[in-house]
């Protein structure tokens, strides 16, 4: 309370042109020169009195080439009646040739004493300029003492001015900058709780603080506390802290997240398209479930995904996360079936991503188990399978599994939970010993479970015989793929529910082959056509012994036909065997067939 209180009175000691000539010198720092000279405008019609509106206008002109301009416009002002305009027209002649002040009658003593000083200061005069200011007591004042003073090399001056000044304008934070210009012990120790103070001043509905505290966090490199002001500014509604308004950065997405946040009613700001406020919006609510507030974070993501431009990526963060705290089973339902459409419109285009085919496998798991909290149990079955055509995990078959049990299908549902055990889910031997009253152990029988059919592949993929040999790029660096004597190659993708099975069981042969010194290498590479879908799945997966890669060109090359797909490669690239498709035993065929190629060398 008191610091809106404090706010209030902060804005009505602002002069008019204060708020103009933040966004002007905001606009300068930024590089918008057009901007500036419409906003050096704008100050000096806020208050034609103002030295600092008056230098900002020929700063500008003058870098237009304009002086002929200003030469008239002040040869005019100095016949004013008002004697502070005839003072400025005095400081633009004063400026121009390098003399005293003359013809300042009649103005304002502080008037004639900022003006007399900021040209001391043009000149290198800093002593002259102190002089000046002798007696004079207004912020202004206090900005050009602080530039004398750092021109003298008066450190302690220098903080004994910013203290007084900032303890007399506490609204003035951006004076504190002063501080981080020099350095000394004494300046440092004056930082200590400054940007703070200038950071809570955020939190207010005040254009111009914000400015200030944006200048001053400029000033001082602090570059997340920038940002910070800079994404309020854009919130307030503020333009020219920013480089540029469209489009919006992912950072300065991110930052104005973590500002709404903090807001108890978020308002994504003015001025960016439908889909950047639901992308704040977005970011906001994962802020807030990063902080442990999930039912406020759901209440932010009910606002995002009503916007007409929403993403499907962002329709099934959503939703995941709706689903985390209870949300209907009708909203989760209506959330897939519109993330679904938007990821099947994308995928009418020429080029489908695999990220597009996760996104649909997402929401009709979401569906899925939607429809099974709702109770409509072979509706859920329909979405789970609809999610393993698409491509899910193994994990799905499990929740496969689970529906058939609740529908009375014992068979179905132990034949369903051992392919899954089939293809590496781990923790079904409860559920198959169970569900099984044969004579076999659960172990027994998923040992004898048939070949699974391999995956599909992209159709920027056909078949041909012969593999080609080249250099390909891996995590640990360039593998000549002509140059071995004998190297397998894996082709695999984050979308392969087999891949997921067999490339530990590689990992596990590359580690036995090479504690016995038998000579092979064996090179796992992607056909994911994104690196991110690639680097995703490896995330927190441990393969320490495969030579792992992404080279979707490579697959196009030697014209893949289904993954997973593994090439035992001679000398000059020679196929000396191919299998396709993967069910636990074919890595120790494999380690046979490679055991005997490396006797026979």
């Amino acid at each position: 309370m008191i610091l809106t209180l404090l706010t209030g009175v902060w804005s009505a000691l602002a002069g008019p042109a204060d708020l103009p000539l933040a966004r002007y010198h905001a606009a300068r720092t930024a590089g918008d020169s057009l901007g500036a000279w419409a906003l050096a405008g704008d100050a000096l019609k806020a208050d034609p009195t103002d030295w600092r509106a008056h230098r900002a206008w020929q700063a500008e002109l003058e870098r237009l080439g304009a002086t002929w301009w200003l030469d008239a416009e002040y040869e005019a002002l100095a016949g004013s009646a008002d004697a502070d305009l005839r003072l400025m027209a005095a400081g633009w002649r004063s400026l121009r040739s390098g003399t005293e002040l003359v013809g300042a009658e009649g103005a304002r003593v502080e008037a004639i004493g900022l003006v007399t000083a900021d040209l001391a200061l043009g000149r290198g005069a800093a002593k002259q300029a102190l002089k000046a200011l002798d007696g004079v007591v207004s912020p202004e004042a206090s900005a050009l003492r602080i530039e004398a003073l750092i021109a003298l090399g008066d450190t302690g001056g220098l903080r004994r001015e910013v203290r007084d000044a900032t303890g007399r304008w506490p609204e003035r934070v951006d004076l504190s900058g002063a501080l981080w210009r020099a350095e000394s012990l004494a300046l440092k120790t004056a930082r200590w709780g400054v940007l703070d103070a200038a950071a809570a001043s955020l939190e207010q509905a005040d254009a111009l603080a914000a400015y200030r505290a944006h200048a001053l966090f400029l000033t001082a490199q602090d570059e997340p506390l920038a940002a910070a002001a800079a994404a309020r500014l854009v919130q307030l509604g503020e333009v020219w802290a920013l480089p540029s308004r469209a489009p919006w950065t992912s950072d300065m997405i991110r930052d104005l997240g973590r500002l709404l946040a903090l807001q108890s009613t978020p308002a994504p700001p003015p001025g960016g398209t439908e889909a950047e406020r639901a992308r704040v919006l977005a970011a906001t609510a994962r802020e807030l479930g990063r902080r442990g507030r999930h039912e406020r974070a759901a209440e932010v993501w009910r606002q995002a995904i009503q916007s007409p431009a929403i993403s499907a990526e962002l329709l099934i963060e959503g939703a995941a996360a709706l689903e985390r705290v209870g949300a209907p089973p009708e909203e989760l339902l209506t959330l897939a079936r519109r993330a679904r459409a938007l990821s099947l419109r994308r995928a009418a285009m020429p080029d489908e991503l695999p990220h597009d085919q996760q996104l649909r496998v997402e929401a009709w798991l979401i569906e899925s188990r939607a429809l099974r909290r709702a109770g409509d149990l072979e509706g859920a079955l329909a979405a789970a399978v609809a999610a393993t055509d698409a491509g899910a995990a193994a994990e799905v078959w499990v929740l496969r599994g689970e529906l058939l049990e609740q529908l009375g299908d014992p068979v179905a549902a132990f034949t369903t939970y051992a392919f899954a055990a089939s293809l590496g889910v781990t923790g079904m031997e409860e559920r198959l010993n169970r569900l099984y009253a044969g004579p076999a152990s659960a172990a027994d029988v998923v040992g004898a479970w048939p070949k699974p059919s391999a995956a599909p592949v992209p159709s920027t993929v056909s078949a041909a015989p012969r593999f080609p040999v080249r250099a390909v790029q891996t995590r640990q660096g360039a593998v000549d793929l002509n140059a071995e004597p004998l190297i397998v190659v894996a082709f695999w993708a984050s979308w392969c529910v087999p891949c997921a099975a067999e490339l530990p069981e590689l990992d596990k042969l590359a580690g036995r082959l090479a504690a016995q010194g038998i000579p092979v290498k064996i090179v796992a590479i992607s056909v994911d056509e994104q690196e991110r879908d690639y680097t995703r799945w490896l995330t927190n997966r441990e393969l320490n012994q495969l030579i792992i890669g992404r080279d979707p060109a490579l697959a196009r090359e030697a014209k893949v036909t289904g993954i997973p797909s593994t090439w035992v490669l001679g000398p000059g690239g020679v196929v000396l065997a191919f299998h396709q498709g993967y069910v636990p035993g074919d890595i120790d065929k494999l380690e046979e067939e490679l055991r005997s190629a490396a006797a026979a060398r």
